[in-house]
């Protein structure tokens, strides 16, 4: 299982909107996927246990991430 701090980005910004529970930094991407799919949001918030936030997901590294999978994955 491939977890989201694989594939987030740093986060360094202004404090963030509320609107969605963060991910942890140990949560499998499909959850990412899942809640971005149910919650139609492109991007999502990465929290570390204290509940700051640390990194962030967007449906681009999602896509990214999906295609190396593939691309990496043996032929038949």
């Amino acid at each position: 299982m491939d977890a989201v701090r694989t594939i987030m980005s740093p986060f360094d910004g202004p404090p963030p909107r509320a609107d969605h529970t963060p991910l942890r930094p140990g949560d499998a991407i499909r959850r990412a996927v899942e809640v971005m799919l149910g919650d139609l949001v492109d991007e999502l918030l990465v929290a570390d246990d204290a509940g700051t936030v640390v990194g962030m997901v967007t449906w681009s590294d999602v896509v990214a991430w999906a295609i190396a999978q593939q691309l990496s994955a043996p032929e038949p």
